[in-house]
């Protein structure tokens, strides 16, 4: 009969071990919301800096939002519309908006004006192009009644952008172009993207640790319950990693 206490004092051993891992997990999970709480609302009041590295190269860096896309609608609305304006078949896992902005200084070459005839007093048309590593213009000028006007100015610019995002959760932007700059960045990631490897659940190995097990001797003709260190292999489920 002092085998069933044994057994009953075992099963509260069991139960209580898996009380204690569920509520260390929950408040892991809980810790972790919390820390990614706190980390988008210092990425809501984060501004755009601007940074310039050894080679003189210029680059824009922001802290970026952790979210799925279905929790960015209540973080960032704008970004989220976005996002969804895509129509993409696919879960989106990371999003940028930016702003850009291009200041350049156009200088047209005198001898193109001169070669317009303000001799002549008629209405004239002329197309004026400029072109260098940064804009494409070209400029209708008009010549009627002495007056030499500018009536339309259609112009392309090249803006190659490069962006990045880094392992501690910030979005760099960069552009070869030193003309180009970013007036405002908005960004979002999903934080499981940026593990290395994605965690799985389940797995088969080697195994190692402390267990329990129910066996039947033989010879005696009973049923046994042992409780010890072992080696060997088997499945598991991950509680922990580290």
């Amino acid at each position: 009969m002092a085998k069933f206490p044994k057994i009953i004092g075992i099963s509260l051993f069991v139960l209580n071990f898996i009380i204690i891992v569920s509520i260390v997990k929950r408040c892991q999970s809980e810790h972790d919301k919390l820390e990614i709480a706190e980390h988008n609302i210092e990425a809501l009041q984060d501004s755009v800096r601007l940074h310039k590295d050894c080679y003189n190269n210029i680059f824009y860096e922001k802290m970026t939002l952790l979210s799925t896309q279905k929790e960015l609608e209540k973080l960032n609305k704008e970004l989220s519309d976005n996002m969804k304006s895509l129509k993409w078949k696919y879960d989106i896992i990371a999003g940028l908006n930016s702003t850009v902005v291009v200041r350049d200084t156009i200088y047209y070459p005198s001898d193109d004006l001169q070669a317009i005839d303000l001799s002549k007093d008629i209405d004239t048309n002329h197309i004026l192009v400029f072109t260098d590593s940064c804009i494409r213009a070209e400029i209708q000028a008009r010549y009627f009644n002495n007056i030499l006007s500018f009536d339309q100015f259609n112009y392309s610019v090249f803006i190659p952008i490069e962006a990045y995002f880094t392992a501690d959760y910030r979005i760099i932007l960069r552009s070869p172009n030193q003309k180009v700059s970013f007036s405002d960045i908005q960004s979002f990631i999903d934080p499981s993207v940026l593990m290395k490897n994605k965690r799985k659940r389940w797995s088969f190995g080697l195994q190692c640790g402390l267990g329990g097990m129910t066996g039947y001797d033989i010879l005696n003709k009973k049923a046994s319950i042992t409780i010890g260190p072992y080696i060997g292999f088997g499945i598991e489920l991950k509680l922990f990693e580290w």
